[in-house]
């Protein structure tokens, strides 16, 4: 059995070698690009579960060139993704984002052969959100038409409206299949398993654990995007604030993350009015703050995925809170929230009742 596994994030790469350990037996091989800072990653943690590790050009590249350049380094990669594809016949290819180009490909290479598997699973939140992309539109269309067109992807160059929703979809594995959106339900869903999630965290983060110091009873909040914030940048501000005053009545220390993708210290000011404040660095993923975790924390966000992902890891629900509510951001997640017993204030009143409680 060979199986291939596509990461362009390190939560993909976490989930990845966490299933590529339970299938030790088969051959495993996977392709990374370069859509975050590889070179955090020790690949010799967990390469014993692939038969081969390849490292291509991803968004740290693509994302300042031209278009024209950008197809060029397309193909190249295409190029060495053929090589490596033509020696086998694969029976599953693993994908978390089925809406990118060179994931498109990858299924259309490897279903020349025989009938080869795509097997989705999740990207995160966007399983129990609502996120959507209107695939009716003009722009919408003549975009996947043209894309079709020159990568030659075929029916796996349709238009994408909701991640793992497609046709080619064979099955899905989710954190919490009886959360997932309505329209997944459709598809075969399979549940990712506590060991998968706890053997890819311990392997992927193995060197980040020493890099992390997390007093005792403490706030941790996992900051939303500047992009997703700006909007609300003062309301946003004035419940972070509240936090830290309601931290410092409560004797605790509060410990703030930014997004990994951030570009923008956009809370850096707060530390010149503050002393009870940290930063935990971005690089250092959710999974390894929840398991460094000791004491009865709080653990603050708003639709992070590092709030379905920390659920997995720390003993009392009751201790995650999100904001969703507070910042009038109604969603279809506030109903998964609920199920897991998140806490979700309706007001900053409530908010200071949780954490004083």
């Amino acid at each position: 059995m060979n199986n291939i596994f596509l990461v362009h994030t390190p939560y993909h790469l976490m989930l990845s070698v966490g299933f590529a350990k339970q299938l030790v037996e088969q051959d495993n091989f996977l392709i990374i690009f370069e859509d975050f800072d590889v070179s955090s990653v020790d690949t010799n943690n967990f390469s014993h579960l692939f038969k081969k590790i390849e490292i291509l050009q991803g968004n740290l590249v693509l994302k300042d060139i031209n278009i024209i350049k950008k197809i060029y380094l397309y193909y190249i990669n295409i190029k060495k993704l053929k090589k490596i594809i033509k020696k086998r016949n694969f029976d599953k290819v693993f994908t978390f984002n089925n809406n990118i180009i060179l994931d498109q490909k990858i299924f259309e290479l490897v279903n020349q052969k025989r009938k080869c598997k795509v097997i989705y699973i999740e990207d995160g939140s966007a399983a129990y959100n609502q996120s959507y992309k209107e695939c009716g539109n003009l722009k919408r269309k003549v975009k996947s038409l043209t894309k079709k067109a020159i990568f030659n992807l075929n029916d796996y160059g349709q238009c994408v409206s909701i991640l793992g929703l497609n046709n080619y979809i064979d099955e899905l594995f989710v954190l919490y299949p009886e959360l997932i959106r309505e329209e997944l339900r459709e598809k075969k869903v399979k549940k990712i398993t506590d060991t998968q999630f706890a053997d890819g965290a311990k392997l992927v983060y193995k060197n980040l654990f020493d890099e992390i110091e997390v007093s005792r009873n403490s706030i941790i909040v996992f900051l939303d995007k500047y992009e997703f914030v700006k909007t609300i940048q003062q309301n946003y501000f004035y419940i972070l604030e509240r936090i830290i005053e309601y931290s410092k009545e409560k004797n605790k220390d509060v410990y703030f993350k930014y997004h990994p993708r951030e570009e923008k210290e956009f809370i850096k000011l707060l530390e010149l009015d503050y002393k009870n404040i940290f930063f935990i660095k971005k690089e250092i993923p959710s999974e390894v703050v929840g398991y460094s975790l000791s004491g009865n924390n709080i653990i603050i966000s708003t639709t992070s995925t590092s709030l379905l992902t920390i659920n997995k890891i720390i003993e009392d629900k009751s201790f995650i809170i999100s904001l969703v509510k507070i910042l009038d951001l109604e969603t279809v997640i506030i109903k998964a929230y609920s199920k897991l017993n998140f806490s979700i204030p309706n007001n900053i009143d409530e908010l200071k009742k949780i954490i004083l409680s």
